[in-house]
């Protein structure tokens, strides 16, 4: 970088090491900016964010400690307009879109009515998430462009326009083969015709870019856009510096003639790096603030001429503020003015009623944690339960709820729980902590998912320095009026060192309101598609009676002896084979071996330590205590929820999961054996001749055929009732040479096969 033509390389070294501050007469202009700026917009700042705005208007490399809730947004947005009453052309960079959004947004609110926006000379450059970012078209480079090229948009827009009536007519089916190709050769020369014009339509957008005064886009769009990194800015802002590289940062202050200011919480998230080597721990797992030696001199207690602290925050119940205050930021923050009257609806609201702090012990609900075996994220469908129904209980107070945990699959099993209930629709919504930095909620449940029989995850451990530390910080300041635990409390306290951030956390809720134990008995079991049983027995009518029903598919994992009140080898006995497939896995799947039919027995090493009964894909049953016949049981009954949760705990093969059931096939108009013919949308059925057994149109005036396969002959024993002659397995296809046959799934146990010429 220091080589390239233009590069200011005092700025690069001061972000990388203390650069004594060079004054450039401006403090005083920093002010009376301010000062019109409130006198004509109504805007108001503390004097933090005035001195922060004074530090970067007077300095070559600032950096802004904008710990939650202090508004470092809102000082960015008052830095750009002072630095635009300045006459300074600005770049904001961030590391991700939805942090560039909000900042833009500010900077757009604040300079709405001046006429650099109007021309369009301040503008968002690629992605956005924000959807409040559509009350300010002329942010938007695209929309720019349109406005001043009505010709170019009416021949794209006429193009479009006959591109897509080309498309909905070549998806008839009653088109000939002819007639499909024609169209198909006519959707190529309109696109051909566009191309040219999208090109040109890129280039004024990029054209634009490169002479506005404000540009804001992420650090990645400004490394690989020529538009950004070839000319030069007068000053550079860096938002949510603690999760960029530093040689992103190092980069972006390449592209600053004057000035570079860094804003962010080196107490909250630092950048992601796969990789674990030495260069990845120095450059790519470290944020900016360390390598300047901020963290340092703020940990000892040292002044640093180029940091300014934002230290009142206006987002946070004070009971709330305190728990930051005590673990990470020493005292330093204050709260804003009328937080206790502002939060106090939300405080008041379930659940938790009256309390702005909660801890939930879940460890009497069996909230058993696992690994998802891909990802090894970890998942816990308990605390995932309960983290859905408190929300539920709280969707009538109209406050919006925010879900947070550390781990993503947890993240996306309760998104399926949302979704399945509708209330994502209704001011809920989850994301991991790494997600959630830079958002909040008026109510924040945070499911800290650790639990037997898992170890504590490497991401959770470590002290108030470590990542464990830093997504805590990021967890609890996420919420305005309430912050709620869910934890198995006995499994932290015995399994977390005194000093790991997690256990201090929730130790510091319990001192400040009682902890609430969860029991089967009192938890509030009204949520839709899940019915409790206190008793396995209790279940067992109910459960004989869900099997009696099934019409695709029995899919069980069991991890012990099986006993009298659970699912027993006789009634499944009385399900058709030629209608109902089983797959049986765990150390139980051996009492199901008996008499049962079309029957597919897996052993992948993989044992749950609960029960499991997956009917059709449509429902679950889960036996939490499946060795006792006291042991809860749960009926689940959420269908996006079940479909995630198939593929997590491996209830079928991986190939099967993706085909669906036969049933949504047919429906989904997806043929009987294999894909439906591509000619004419006709199912495809087996037929013999002289090379043996292919699959064939069953279209009257369509000769289309195809070899048959392996999933296509496994198909076919389904539909036909097909099962192994000798053990009553599964029948399956397979393959040996160049020769399709059906075979047992549970080979070598069982070397039964059938030619499929012979079913013809």
């Amino acid at each position: 970088i220091g080589n390239r033509p233009g590069v200011n390389n005092e700025l690069v070294d001061g972000l990388l090491s203390e650069l004594p501050l060079v004054e450039t007469n401006k403090f005083n202009r920093a002010q009376s900016l301010l000062a019109s700026m409130e006198k004509r917009e109504g805007q108001d700042f503390d004097e933090h964010q005035l001195k922060a705005v004074e530090k970067i208007l007077s300095s070559k490399v600032s950096f802004i400690w904008g710990p939650p809730g202090t508004g470092k947004t809102k000082t960015l947005g008052l830095t750009v307009a002072a630095l635009v009453a300045s006459s300074e052309s600005v770049l904001i960079v961030a590391q991700s879109n939805i942090a560039v959004d909000m900042a833009m947004l500010n900077i757009a609110q604040n300079l709405e009515s001046s006429q650099l926006y109007r021309e369009g000379g301040i503008l968002r450059y690629g992605v956005t998430y924000l959807s409040k970012l559509n009350d300010f078209p002329l942010l938007s480079a695209r929309y720019v462009v349109k406005q001043r090229n009505h010709h170019l948009i009416e021949k794209i827009e006429s193009l479009e326009k006959q591109r897509r009536e080309l498309i909905r007519r070549s998806r008839k089916e009653s088109l000939s083969v002819s007639e499909k190709e024609r169209i198909d050769k006519e959707i190529m020369r309109v696109k051909a015709d566009s191309a040219p014009l999208f090109t040109e339509l890129k280039e004024k957008e990029k054209a634009l870019v490169s002479s506005a005064s404000v540009v804001g886009c992420t650090l990645s769009k400004a490394t690989i856009s020529p538009e950004i990194y070839n000319r030069k800015f007068d000053a550079v802002l860096v938002d949510e510096a603690s999760m960029a590289y530093i040689p992103h940062c190092t980069f972006a202050s390449s592209l600053a003639a004057k000035r570079i200011a860094i804003f962010g919480d080196f107490r909250q998230l630092a950048p992601i790096a796969q990789a674990d080597t030495v260069l990845v721990r120095r450059w790519l797992q470290r944020d900016i603030f360390e390598q300047a030696g901020i963290t340092e001199k703020v940990d000892k207690g040292t002044d640093d001429a180029r940091l300014i602290l934002l230290a009142t925050q206006y987002r946070m119940h004070p009971a709330i503020s305190s728990i930051l205050n005590t673990l990470f930021y020493s005292s330093q923050l204050r709260d804003g003015p009328d937080l206790m009257t502002v939060t106090a609806p939300i405080v008041q609201s379930p659940p938790a009623a009256g309390k702005p702090l909660a801890l939930y012990d879940l460890s009497q609900l069996n909230p058993h944690c696992f690994s998802e075996r891909e990802s090894h994220s970890r998942y816990n469908l308990i605390s995932a339960l309960v983290s859905v129904a408190l929300a539920y209980s709280a969707v009538e107070e109209n406050q919006r709820i925010g879900i947070i945990t550390p781990y993503n699959a947890q993240s996306r099993l309760i998104n399926k729980l949302l979704r399945d209930l509708r209330l994502t629709e209704r001011n809920v919504q989850v994301a991991t902590v790494h997600r959630f930095q830079g958002s909040e909620s008026d109510i924040i449940i945070f499911d800290t998912v650790e639990g037997k029989p898992e170890k504590p995850g490497r991401l959770v451990i470590g002290g108030f320095d470590s990542t464990a530390g830093r997504l805590a910080n990021v967890a609890v300041s996420r919420a305005k009026g309430k912050f709620i635990a869910l934890a198995d409390y006995p499994y932290i306290r015995e399994n977390f060192s005194s000093n790991d951030s997690f256990r201090r956390l929730l130790e510091i809720i319990s001192k400040q309101s009682p902890v609430q134990k969860i029991h089967w008995t009192i938890w509030n079991k009204d949520l839709p598609g899940l019915q409790f049983f206190a008793k396995g027995i209790d279940a067992k009518e109910p459960i004989e009676s869900d099997l009696a029903r099934a019409n695709e598919e029995i899919a069980i994992a069991w991890p012990t002896q099986v006993n009298y009140f659970h699912p027993s080898p006789r009634v499944l006995r009385r399900c058709d084979p030629s209608r109902v497939r089983f797959f049986v896995t765990g150390r139980g799947s051996q009492h199901f071996h008996i008499g049962l039919r079309n029957a597919r027995f897996l052993e992948d090493g993989y044992q749950l330590p609960i029960g499991v009964v997956g009917i059709d894909r449509k429902r679950l049953w889960i036996y939490l205590s499946p060795d006792s016949a006291q042991g809860p049981v749960l009926q689940l009954d959420f269908p996006e929820t079940i479909k995630l949760l198939y593929a997590f705990l491996r209830l079928i093969p991986e190939e099967e999961i993706g085909k669906g059931t036969l049933e949504q096939r047919i429906e989904g108009g997806k043929g009987l054996v294999g894909p439906p013919c591509p000619r004419c949308g006709n199912p495809l059925w087996p037929n013999t001749g002289k090379y043996g057994a292919y699959l064939a149109c069953t279209g009257s005036e369509c000769e289309y055929a195809k070899p048959i396969t392996q999933s296509d002959a496994t198909n076919l024993a389904r539909i036909m009732g097909i099962v192994c002659e000798l053990c009553g397995g599964q029948a399956i296809g397979r393959k040996k040479d160049t020769s399709v046959f059906l075979g047992c799934a549970n080979f070598p146990q069982c070397r039964w096969t059938k030619r499929i010429e012979n079913l013809i």
